[in-house]
């Protein structure tokens, strides 16, 4: 028997509930974890390795030193560049290995301009020789208890520097930038021996200590924001030069603990040297006798 369709006719309450449910679906919005992994490149030319980063991530750099080999490792990334002869990946792409007996290194740049890095961490006794290092817009510079760095050259950008263990040798000149927006921008630096320093530009405080001289670069220009601490265990040198720039903000502290000369200001005759220096308060001890 054949059904005919009626349009007036309205379907039953049990089908159009069938129907009803039929299209009825969970919807659950979960807000997802923003998780971003970052990889690093590396390529030595010239005698320069270059460390690059370009994501967006709170990725940390571990660097150390095992038998002569110089080790950077990511915490969350991988190594993307392809190995070579005297850069090899580890620890499943985390760790590249840097053997300087097999390939020429002169000096390494850490290039992160973008501020992706949030701390580059010393995390052995790590000895780049005379080799010079730059760390170029990373979040934080430190060392972990009981590691150490020599280096020759050392010239940072970051939000802030606290490189304070007593055995670090900077072997060439120290330059550092911290000086960026909504950042602390304080610097800490002690140094085994002597220490040269160029162009600082401090936005918080600076503490520098040296077991022996303490110097500037001719021409170097020191700017601190905040309170600005300057202990060397024999002479302490600055602004000796028509050139140099010596300006602390706050309380300017000189110190040498070996009862030794501290000239800030004059040239070698102990007259002016005509640098421009600036102090918002001025203190001077040696021996801890002001």
């Amino acid at each position: 028997m054949r059904r005919l369709w009626n349009r007036n006719r309205r379907p039953s309450n049990r089908r159009r509930n069938r129907a009803r449910n039929a299209c009825k679906a969970n919807l659950n919005i979960r807000k997802l974890e923003r998780r971003i992994v970052l990889d690093g490149t590396f390529g030595l030319s010239n005698g320069l390795l270059t460390l690059d980063f370009t994501e967006s991530s709170n990725e940390n750099l571990d660097i150390s030193e095992s038998g002569g080999v110089y080790q950077f490792a990511l915490t969350e990334g991988q190594w993307t560049s392809a190995p070579n002869t005297g850069l090899t990946l580890s620890n499943s792409d985390k760790t590249l290995n840097v053997d300087p007996s097999v390939v020429t290194v002169d000096s390494i740049n850490i290039d992160d301009g973008s501020f992706v890095l949030g701390l580059v961490n010393i995390v052995g006794i790590t000895d780049f020789g005379s080799r010079s290092l730059s760390i170029d817009g990373v979040g934080n510079v430190a060392q972990s208890g009981g590691a150490s760095i020599g280096v020759g050259n050392l010239d940072i950008i970051a939000d802030s520097v606290t490189l304070n263990d007593s055995s670090n040798d900077f072997k060439g000149n120290v330059s550092i930038n911290t000086s960026g927006s909504n950042v602390t921008g304080n610097v800490t630096l002690q140094d085994t021996n002597a220490v040269v320093l160029n162009d600082l530009d401090i936005k918080g405080n600076l503490n520098v200590t040296s077991a022996d001289d303490m110097t500037d670069l001719d021409g170097a220009t020191i700017t601190v924001g905040g309170i600005a601490t300057f202990t060397a265990g024999t002479t302490i040198t600055l602004a000796n030069e028509s050139s140099d720039t010596l300006t602390v903000n706050s309380l300017a502290s000189f110190e040498s603990t070996g009862k030794e000369s501290i000239d800030v200001g004059v040239d070698d005759t102990g007259d002016e040297s005509g640098a421009t220096v600036n102090f918002g308060s001025l203190t001077f001890f040696s021996d801890g006798d002001g």
